[in-house]
């Protein structure tokens, strides 16, 4: 028979020898109704993470709201060398009057002054110069005499300064030639001699007229002064010779 220490033994090693068994909390237990992403996250380590809609910090939100994208300062264009910029004029205005430009009833858009004229009036005066130098101005004014008239008074003179040709072209002496060419007249202020005129080498009376009007136009050129005012008065004067106009 066992002595009752050495049923004391036994019993401790028995206790020792059984695995340990943890017994759940029942208070923490998950409800039978609750969701199955709710239960998958208590039953994990990972915390529940919440549902609602994240939002920036108050401090982002703050300096979003409070501190805007300053815009650009203007590119300081008048503070290049003035070679620079009289490149840059130079270009824009080959690249918008390669053609020449045509007075007539009909303005079109293309023969508007290049934006960069509109910005002041220090870069207008230096831009017109040298855009409006390359122009050559045709007065297209075979049908309606006044088209021209109206032109040479309304632009402006620093444009009328700036442009160095103009032509005058099919003048009513083309009727009366015993050929058919045609008769122009040239003003190139560029040239020594600015007048000079193209009569297909005709030697009617008609070549004689067309000569005659070279030679006031001369003279009127020759004693007129350098400014817009004496300018625009001469032009006007080659314009009412050139097509006989009273």
């Amino acid at each position: 028979m066992a002595s009752v220490s050495s049923i004391e033994s036994e019993r401790d090693c028995d206790t020792v020898a059984s695995p340990a068994v943890s017994v759940p909390n029942i208070t923490n237990a998950p409800a039978a109704n609750t969701p199955l992403a709710a239960l998958s996250a208590m039953t994990s380590s990972a915390p529940l993470r919440s549902q609602a809609p994240a939002t920036l910090p108050a401090t982002q939100a703050l300096t979003t709201s409070t501190n805007p994208k300053k815009a650009g300062k203007p590119f300081p264009f008048l503070e290049l060398h003035p070679e620079v910029r009289n490149l840059i004029y130079e270009m824009i205005g080959e690249q918008s009057y390669k053609d020449t430009v045509i007075i007539s009833s009909t303005i079109h858009r293309t023969d508007m002054p290049p934006p960069l004229t509109r910005v002041n009036k220090q870069i207008r005066s230096e831009a017109t110069k040298l855009i409006c130098h390359g122009v050559e101005v045709e007065f297209d004014t075979s049908w309606n005499e006044d088209i021209g008239d109206k032109w040479l008074c309304a632009i402006s003179d620093i444009t009328l300064l700036g442009v160095k040709r103009f032509v005058f072209p099919s003048l009513p002496d083309e009727d009366d030639c015993n050929i058919c060419v045609e008769m122009s007249i040239f003003i190139d202020f560029c040239r020594n001699q600015p007048i000079t005129a193209d009569y297909g080498g005709c030697t009617c009376e008609a070549a004689s007229n067309v000569r005659e009007k070279v030679r006031e136009i001369r003279q009127a050129w020759s004693v007129c002064g350098e400014g817009a005012k004496e300018r625009r008065r001469f032009m006007r004067f080659a314009l009412l010779t050139a097509y006989d106009i009273e």
